[in-house]
């Protein structure tokens, strides 16, 4: 993570994406296999749920403090997993219908 704060300009810093790129990486750092799919539509889903501020469809982290940014941080990585967990269990779920079907079309037969 210090290497990222090395690595950027200070235009990039007060341009957003060092917020941006922060954001992504304490929310990775929580869930292990982030996609880029999983973080856009769990950074979308909190900012809708929690009313967060906005610009240009993006997130407006500027003068957000590292202690609200770990609780943003948070609660994406909460939604990314509750998002994971549903579409594991309607995996399960759509599997066990698909095993028990041909069973059921024998009996009928």
């Amino acid at each position: 993570m210090s290497g990222l704060a090395f690595c950027t300009t200070r235009e990039q810093m007060a341009d957003g994406a060092f917020s941006a790129l922060l954001l992504r990486q304490m929310v990775s750092r929580r869930m292990k296999n982030l996609t880029d799919s999983e973080y856009t539509a769990a950074i979308e889903y909190t900012a809708r749920k929690y009313h967060l501020p906005q610009r240009a469809g993006h997130l407006d982290l500027d003068h957000i403090s590292i202690g609200r940014m770990d609780y943003i941080a948070e609660l994406a990585a909460e939604a990314a997993g509750q998002d994971r967990l549903s579409r594991s269990t309607l995996e399960i779920a759509r599997n066990n219908r698909e095993i028990e079907t041909p069973g059921k079309q024998e009996r009928n037969e």
